[in-house]
């Protein structure tokens, strides 16, 4: 049973009852005056025949009314809130229009049945609410429920015994005012039931805003883990490819010797381990780690990549395939497949092998018209530069010299062009070396030019020296002697601490486009090194002369190198340099209005090109005269000069002195060597402080070119003055036991560390200790 009361104004307080209803059926309807079947009725403008509806609902332990806004007025409230569908209680105050209905009682302790309202006639005077259903309302204060006698909640307690579990099923009246309820109240509601112990369950979702963010949100992390998914798989399939790369290079070059030395595998198996290690062996330095490593079935042990060789009839040509294996990585980031001809001897990748296969399937002995169609297709593929393939962590030998690439653009990506294939062309070059001092070199010279001309077909072969510049030169003098048609490049380099070739340069030719050499006298003497002079000089002795004679040759290996880094800047910027003058000489002729926005940008080009090639000739400066100490101040110097290169050579210098961390070399601190060189007593004591000063007098200790050439000057002199006591004196400074063979070498290296490199001196002290070493000594 609910009890309702009609009151006529919004203020309780002005008029505080007027009407009390009660009812007893599960469907109340307050509307309109004079509507049909309505129970509760209201005068006012706005008021539809069934405003709002009480509806009597089952619950999970016992049953409630709930009122619902079945106009969706937005002027309705219950409590000054708008709602609808809102549960009622006890105190509750609904307005609508100038009416105010409070919920006096609600009691459902037995069964309803569902008999006709009745109205109660209120006397016009205020009368005091029946003891058990209604309280007085007083002043607009907040309203708190009071709960009847306690004997009135014993007599209609419902029983303590709890309802069956399972929900109740909703009607289709239920399901149909759902779109009338109010989440927030809906979930205190419930709350209520449960009690403040039970959580809340989860509520669906119904708002398509938030459904919608919620959707999106989680397609966006869908988005984000699949694109580094993708990132990481396809870094991870970059790195295969580069092993892949590796290992076919390997692979290839096995080849190449085994097709130079017409060597064959047993049963044609050109596929075989040990055929292709054994090959690899003669090509490949014990220092350099072999990559060619491959199971029977040809699958390549560091990657996911499959090999493949094919050959033809008469064993000339062959084909390198590596191809990845169809796997979940293959599929999300698809990898090429890695190609090498013996033609080209460059690798190149593919993305269809669609139509090489059809050839190889079709012509398997690889006629000459098929040759031309593989070649053709193969080289559809784009080529994979050999410095990729170069390690950050070690020296892999896949570096080729730097100069390489400007001169003979395209000769840095043939594999046979790598470092740790040196062997390849360092064993035939010594034994023609070895052969031009042998007396039978006629005899021996066929069988060498058939085994050079087995090379001539690789475009641009490049002989490494791994013994240095001197080597190279010697290898140079040997291509000559034995007049071949082909042209061969060479290289030099010096083995690390571990074996291997490192700091490899190119061998230039003469007939390289080098600068002309000046024609004026190129020798520097100390007048023209000023921006090198201080006011106070270390020493002050006169400025020596110049040595005769160390004008540096055209052919010089070191010359060479300075006009190889020196033209490469030209060649860099020669490309720029035609940009910029075509940019002005077209806007000269024809106004372009796009002038100021293209002009600033190419020359931003060519200033940054200038900068590098400037740093990296300074830095090259600075390795030359490391790599070449051997080489007093003042022939460096010459060499700079006549290469062109004094500016940067200037910078060097500049640099030096900026980064000079330690304090600059003492006047003192040289002197005290001097005296050492002069109270010497031995070849062993002499070569030592020699040596030891000789570290000392470098462009990193005294970055001033004037300064150091006389202190070197003056070093050479405090050696010849030993030497002429131990040698020229009368007196008997040294036994005689003192000059044997190993002196002889000691004398050589003190000559060598003292920058006495003239020949008729050098010759003259080898002369008088060979007289001494006899007893012709007079």
């Amino acid at each position: 049973m609910i009890e309702l009361s009609v009151l006529s104004h919004s203020d309780p307080s002005k008029n505080p009852f007027q009407k009390t209803y009660s009812f007893n059926q599960s469907k109340i309807i307050i509307g309109k005056a004079g509507a049909p079947g309505v129970d509760v009725p209201l005068e006012g403008e706005g008021l539809g025949d069934a405003h709002l509806l009480i509806l009597r609902q089952p619950g999970k332990d016992s049953q409630y009314y709930v009122l619902v806004n079945a106009t969706n007025d937005p002027f309705v409230s219950i409590n000054d809130l708008p709602f609808g569908k809102r549960r009622l209680q006890v105190g509750d105050l609904i307005t609508l229009s100038n009416t105010t209905i409070r919920c006096e009682a609600i009691l459902l302790a037995e069964p309803i049945l569902e008999p006709a309202a009745t109205e109660k006639p209120v006397s016009e005077e205020p009368q005091p609410p029946p003891p058990l259903l209604s309280k007085s309302i007083p002043d607009r204060k907040p309203h708190v429920p009071i709960a009847p006698p306690p004997e009135l909640i014993e007599e209609f307690e419902p029983s303590p015994e709890p309802l069956p579990a399972s929900p109740a099923k909703l009607s289709l009246k239920d399901d149909y005012l759902r779109e009338y309820d109010d989440e927030s109240d809906a979930n205190l509601f419930k709350r209520r039931e449960r009690g403040a112990s039970e959580p809340a369950p989860l509520q669906t979702p119904r708002n398509w805003t938030f459904l919608t963010k919620y959707i999106f949100t989680i397609l966006g992390l869908v988005a984000i883990f699949m694109g580094a998914f993708y990132i990481h798989t396809s870094h991870q399939g970059r790195h295969e490819e580069i092993e892949a790369a590796k290992s076919v290079s390997d692979v290839a070059m096995a080849l190449a010797h085994a097709q130079i030395h017409h060597t064959q595998p047993q049963n044609n198996n050109w596929s075989d381990q040990e055929f292709i290690k054994d090959n690899l062996r003669a090509v490949l330095a014990d220092q350099y780690a072999c990559l060619a490593d491959f199971d029977s079935h040809g699958q390549l042990t560091q990657c996911p990549y499959k090999l493949r060789i094919h050959t033809g009839n008469d064993s000339t040509q062959f084909i390198v395939i590596a191809q990845p294996e169809p796997t979940l990585f293959q599929w999300l980031a698809p990898r090429s497949s890695l190609v090498i001809h013996s033609e080209s001897m460059v690798i190149r990748k593919i993305d269809d092998l669609k139509t090489i296969n059809r050839i190889l399937v079709n012509a398997p002995n690889l006629d000459e018209k098929e040759q031309k169609d593989l070649i053709s297709a193969i080289e559809k593929g784009k080529i994979l530069p050999l410095e990729q393939l170069i390690s950050p962590i070690e020296n892999n030998g896949f570096e080729p010299p730097s100069s390489l690439a400007i001169l003979h653009p395209g000769a840095e990506n043939f594999i046979y062009n790598a470092p740790r294939y040196y062997l390849m062309g360092e064993n035939l070059i010594n034994h023609l070396i070895a052969a031009l001092d042998k007396p039978t070199f006629d005899n021996d010279i066929h069988t060498l030019r058939q085994e050079f001309h087995a090379l001539s077909h690789y475009s641009h072969f490049l002989f490494y020296s791994s013994k240095g510049v001197k080597r190279a030169m010697q290898a140079q003098k040997a291509l000559s002697a034995l007049e071949t048609e082909e042209k061969f490049l060479l290289a030099y380099g010096n083995l690390d601490n571990n074996g291997k070739l490192r700091s490899v340069e190119l061998l230039p030719d003469e007939s390289e486009a080098f600068p002309a050499p000046p024609e004026e006298n190129t020798e520097i003497a100390f007048h023209d090194t000023k921006p090198f002079l201080k006011d106070e000089d270390l020493f002050k002795h006169p400025n020596p002369s110049p040595t005769p004679g160390t004008s540096a040759s055209h052919s010089d290996p070191f010359l060479l190198q300075l006009n190889a880094i020196i033209t490469a800047r030209t060649l860099m910027l020669k490309p720029l340099n035609d940009e910029i003058t075509a940019l002005v000489a077209h806007h000269t002729t024809h106004w372009d209005p796009d002038f100021a926005l293209f002009y600033p940008k190419a020359f931003s080009r060519y200033s940054k090109t200038d900068e590098e090639q400037k740093e990296k000739i300074i830095k090259a400066l600075g390795t030359f005269a490391q790599e070449h100490h051997y080489l007093a101040a003042d022939r460096f110097i010459n060499y700079v000069a006549e290469a062109k290169g004094m500016t940067y050579f200037e910078a060097y210098l500049e640099r030096l002195k900026e980064q000079q961390l330690h304090s600059p070399l003492t006047k003192e601190k040289i002197r005290a060597q001097f005296g050492e060189i002069t109270t010497s007593m031995s070849w062993p004591t002499l070569n030592q402080s020699v040596e030891k000063t000789a570290k000392l007098l470098t462009f990193e200790s005294i970055p001033n070119a004037s300064e150091l050439i006389s202190i070197q000057n003056e070093f050479s002199s405090r050696v010849i003055q030993k030497l002429n006591q131990f040698l020229l004196s009368s007196d008997q400074y040294l036994p005689a036991d003192a000059f044997n063979a190993e002196s002889r070498n000691t004398l050589v290296h003190i000559l060598e560390n003292a920058w006495i490199d003239d020949p008729e001196t050098h010759g003259f002290y080898l002369s008088e200790f060979d007289q001494r070493r006899t007893g012709s000594y007079k």
